[in-house]
Parts: structure tokens; C-alpha cells; sequence
């Protein structure tokens, strides 16, 4: 892989996020293993995203926590999306996260999002000696544009960073 552009450093608004998680517990069949549910959680937060009030925007979001370093905590995938506020939500969406306003080191992916990690590890590879604290919140915001298709191998994601 070559070396990936720098990462553009944006601000940007505070955005509030509602859907549905999966916690990354075990590489039980190997280390790919702990994300064959990622696919369902989708399907289970789309098949309903339209009894969610006051959604922003047809973006979806993935939130990926404790990933990137050992943390006594486990790695968490969160499927999300915007919402004008957290009044109203269904029960079944268990997942309201806040995301600041900030700085935001922000990067593109272009291919399926199964190949994500390789972009973000060769991010974290050729820049975090450059770039104070890219990695050191431990968690990644994968930004899905309204028009996105899984399937597509030249699909194009943003990636956030939180400084």
C-alpha cells in the first residue's frame, strides 16, 4: 500500500448520535471472527431506522471504540445515526452517544468498508509521528454518505479522528 494522503485537520459541529452496538469481545475463530455480526447490527438499525424521530441527514455512522490499543475495556462497534435530540427515542435503540464539537483529523477510504482497518492502520503508520495525538482517543468515526453501497469496491467513507 502506498503511503495514504495526511489527514486534513477539520472542526467540526457536535453531532448527536442514536442507534445500536456490538461489543468485539474474542477472536474466537481467528481475528477476523469478532466482526461477522457488524453486517446484522446494520441490517437490525436499518430494517428500523425509520421509527427513529428527528433524524438528520441520511448519513450512518460507525463508532469504533478500544480498537487500536489494549484497554481494559473491550472494543465496541456502534452503528449510528444523526438525530436532533435523544427525546423520543424508541426503547430498542439502546446506543446515545454524543460526539463533541472539535478538531477532527479527517481521511478517506476508498473500497469496501471490510478494508477500513487496512486504511486506518496505514494512516496510523505513515502520520502519527507527525500528527500529536492523532490516535490517542482510541476510537474512529467512519462516516457512511446516504448514497453508500456496501457492495461497491470503490466506495468512498470519511474517517474522524477526535483530537
Amino acid at each position: 500500500m502506498t503511503t495514504p494522503p495526511r489527514p486534513q485537520i477539520r472542526k467540526l459541529a457536535a453531532l448527536k448520535l442514536a442507534g445500536l452496538h456490538l461489543v468485539l469481545d474474542g477472536p474466537a475463530g481467528g481475528p477476523m471472527e469478532r466482526f461477522r455480526g457488524i453486517p446484522d447490527l446494520w441490517r437490525g438499525l436499518m430494517t428500523r431506522v425509520h421509527e427513529i424521530p428527528g433524524r438528520l441527514g441520511g448519513e450512518r455512522y460507525a463508532l469504533i471504540e478500544n480498537d487500536l490499543f489494549p484497554t481494559a475495556e473491550a472494543p465496541v462497534y456502534r452503528a449510528l445515526v444523526a438525530v436532533e435530540s435523544f427525546e423520543g427515542l424508541p426503547d430498542w435503540v439502546v446506543d446515545r452517544v454524543e460526539i463533541p464539537a472539535g478538531d477532527y483529523a479527517c481521511f478517506e477510504h476508498r473500497g469496501s468498508p471490510r478494508e477500513v482497518g487496512r486504511t486506518i492502520y496505514a494512516v496510523k503508520a505513515a502520520w502519527s509521528g507527525e500528527i500529536p495525538d492523532l490516535f490517542a482517543r482510541n476510537r474512529e468515526i467512519i462516516v457512511y454518505p446516504g448514497t453508500h453501497d456496501p457492495s461497491d469496491p470503490n466506495g468512498t467513507l470519511e474517517i474522524r479522528l477526535s483530537r
